[in-house]
């Protein structure tokens, strides 16, 4: 039983199956995971019969939603009830290795081989095992039969050439690799892995030849290729052109912790043991960026085998962790991603990154003291860092914690050594905490300063044009930022609003019914679009439609205080407006 799924969730998705099984209406077969979440609600375990079919169905569906996790675990409790069932066995083998359950899928092999002699996945996943128990040779034919067609044209070489070296024939493994050398969209591959393989084997000119040839933009480029590349030349003893290398990676990536956690060890002494210090860890390593590459191009589900497979080799490694954490959270499965986040080792480069999503996880749980907490232990232990302090600044925002906001925003902002132009959002998010905590002078000055460092971004332009517009200041200005931000932006339906509110607010009401009509459309539930939307038809003489749109205003529970003001103009309506003057 996979300890990230929760009771309640294997509730939900058994209750899911029976509804399937109870009636074959098109309905039914269309529950989704929040239909299937209400359904469930008041269901107990006792409820749900140990049958094969309830689970199989169950599994399914959590597949058909994304849930890996859920459905690798109900695939294996419906195995676990008809273990020779063949149609459940086709299906739960690529399943179960994308919720990490590999042992119970090594034991369906046989039975998915025979009957699908080509299976490429059942042949991969053989042969990482074969790799993982140290039998290369066994591990180089099963992979080598995984073909080299799509996808497998870059896993297969890879995988391949770590097995030659497994079998100590150094020589077979790079001219292995050197087949991908054919593809120019596998350079980095091919630089990455050829450096790894020649300083395992001791060829350090080679390795660091290959270390120093340029990466591309491809999965394996970058950070990981900067972080083996520094880790070999400080145990050759160039630290000097290590801490370089960091400095470089950090004036790239201003915001990288890994950069600044490599150059502080550097500048400990700590000896280094190697990035990868065996074939099982380079395989591993050949997974990662396989599956890192399909992260990129949103094939998650694909992306979950090769993860899978990489930890299966090298339970440690902590980018696979994170990069799966990323995934299950990017389905929404809060509590599955933080079990991943904390896998990763506390020393690890990545461990403030993994916990920087675990505190977002925690959010969206809404355990929003639980992610306090974390963020304040991080904005201690890196007081050079802004990130910590920004993302608890965002978490208070979000919770209309005004005051305390601004004091994490004014953390983060007391931390930046130089104000670059990815630092706008600081400065935008502090404004919208200070105007709402009504201290406008300041807010203008930050979202000055945002406009500043980004002159033509949307959200400044909206959020400044309109805080305007309700004061009766620069108009025309207004005016003009919220109509760039609506060419920017034409999807918004904030932004969208803001238009249409502005020509309410200069008189013209039927050019403000025809904007506030879009941004309905783009944002039906905003209660604060809904009631603009009836004010303007009031005043067009559309005046049961407004009563309409200000209850739906009133239904999808407005801010406190706008509800009086929208319950009065239920009873009295709209007086006259008095349109703002341009120029104003």
């Amino acid at each position: 039983m996979n300890d990230a799924l929760t009771s309640n969730a294997k509730v939900i998705w058994l209750t899911l199956a029976l509804v399937l099984a109870a009636s074959a209406s098109d309905a039914a077969n269309q529950l989704d995971a929040k239909d299937a979440s209400a359904a469930a609600r008041n269901a107990t375990r006792s409820s749900i019969p140990e049958t094969a079919a309830g689970r199989y169905l169950a599994a399914r569906n959590a597949r058909t939603v994304g849930d890996t996790i859920a459905a690798a675990d109900f695939f294996g409790q419906a195995l676990d009830i008809d273990p020779g069932n063949q149609t459940i066995i086709r299906e739960a083998f690529a399943v179960l290795v994308a919720g990490g359950r590999i042992v119970e899928a090594l034991k369906l092999t046989d039975t998915v081989i025979k009957a699908e002699p080509r299976s490429p996945l059942a042949h991969l996943v053989l042969g990482i095992a074969h790799l993982k128990n140290g039998d290369y040779e066994k591990a180089r034919v099963e992979i080598a039969k995984t073909g080299r067609q799509r996808l497998n044209q870059l896993s297969t070489p890879l995988l391949v050439a770590w097995c030659y070296l497994g079998q100590k024939q150094v020589d077979s493994a790079l001219k292995e690799l050197g087949t991908l050398g054919r593809n120019k969209a596998f350079a980095g591959f091919l630089s990455f892995h050829k450096a790894l393989i020649s300083d395992l084997a001791g060829r350090t000119a080679d390795a660091e030849a290959a270390y120093k040839e340029p990466v591309g933009d491809d999965a394996e480029g970058g950070a990981r290729m900067s972080e083996a590349f520094g880790n070999f030349l400080e145990r050759q003893g160039k630290r000097d052109q290590a801490s370089d290398l960091y400095k470089e990676g950090i004036a790239k990536d201003p915001g990288s912790a890994l950069y600044e956690l490599l150059l502080s060890e550097l500048s400990s002494g700590r000896t280094k043991t190697p990035v990868v210090a065996d074939p099982r860890q380079g395989a591993a390593e050949a997974l990662f960026g396989v599956g890192s590459a399909l992260v990129q191009e949103g094939s998650l589900d694909t992306a979950a085998i090769y993860l899978r497979l990489a930890l299966y080799l090298r339970p440690d490694h902590a980018l696979a962790q994170t990069v799966i954490g990323n995934i299950i959270e990017a389905g929404q499965r809060y509590e599955a991603a933080i079990a991943e986040y904390k896998r990763v080792a506390p020393k690890s480069p990545y461990a403030w990154n993994a916990r920087l999503r675990m505190a977002t996880s925690l959010q969206n749980l809404e355990k929003y003291d639980e992610a306090a907490v974390l963020l304040q232990e991080l904005i201690r232990e890196r007081s050079e860092r802004i990130d910590a302090a920004v993302t608890l600044g965002d978490l208070y925002r979000g919770r209309e914690r005004w005051d305390d906001a601004i004091v994490e925003y004014d953390r983060a902002v007391a931390r930046l050594k130089t104000v670059k132009e990815t630092d706008w959002a600081i400065f935008y998010a502090r404004g919208i905490a200070l105007e709402r905590s009504k201290r406008w002078d300041l807010a203008e000055a930050d979202f000055l300063k945002a406009l500043e460092l980004q002159p033509n971004h949307p959200m400044v332009l909206n959020y400044l044009g309109y805080s305007w517009v309700e004061q009766g200041l620069k108009l025309d200005q207004a005016r003009t930022m919220i109509e760039r931000a609506v060419n920017l932006r034409p999807r918004d339906g904030y932004i969208v609003d803001s238009l249409g509110w502005v020509l309410y607010r200069f008189g013209d009401y039927r050019g403000a019914v025809k904007q506030l009509e879009r941004a309905i459309e783009l944002r039906p539930e905003d209660p604060v679009i809904n009631d603009h939307l009836g004010d303007a038809y009031f005043l067009v003489g559309r005046e049961n439609e407004a009563r309409f749109q200000w209850r739906r205003a009133l239904s999808f529970k407005p801010e406190k205080d706008l509800i009086p003001a929208i319950e009065k103009k239920l009873i009295d309506g709209l007086p006259a407006a008095k349109p703002l003057k341009s120029g104003g």
